[in-house]
């Protein structure tokens, strides 16, 4: 098994692991999103997601890996902040009507990453403010003759 798999399947392992531009791109998008793991939502999500939404994702890689080449002679992941921020806000010029592979796969990412959020307990903790413990404690049937006769 390559690491790259076991990523998916420990996720401590992610940390370990090198630097994730699923990962970074979720972070510029939505600050707060590394520490919700959505790069590990993104991930997992496209590994179970029919092959047309994964094709679109490495299509999109692409042409990212591409423009910051092009500008900056190194991977998004090896940009600094401010460097990927300038390529993401670049990506996001057309996000209302998409032209480009980058531009189109901007509103991918963007989607999942606001996916990944929400669905995080941060993200419904810090965005929704939903607390944990929302829905209160299970005290069972209250019928009784659904009570415990020792």
């Amino acid at each position: 098994m390559r690491r790259r798999d076991l990523v998916f399947l420990v996720p401590a392992l992610a940390a370990a692991a090198e630097s994730d531009p699923a990962a970074d791109l979720a972070d510029i998008i939505l600050p707060g999103a590394a520490r919700a793991r959505v790069g590990f939502y993104i991930e997992t999500t496209l590994r179970h997601s029919p092959q047309k939404l994964r094709d679109q994702w490495a299509r999109g890689l692409g042409a990212l890996a591409t423009e910051t080449r092009q500008r900056f002679g190194k991977a998004f992941t090896q940009l600094t902040r401010e460097q990927q921020t300038e390529i993401v806000a670049f990506m996001a010029r057309g996000e209302a009507n998409p032209q480009s592979e980058l531009e189109r796969f901007f509103a991918l990412a963007k989607r999942l990453t606001v996916d990944g959020y929400v669905l995080s307990d941060e993200g419904q903790r810090e965005w929704l403010g939903v607390d944990g413990d929302a829905h209160g404690e299970f005290a069972g049937c209250t019928h009784p003759e659904h009570q415990y006769k020792p």
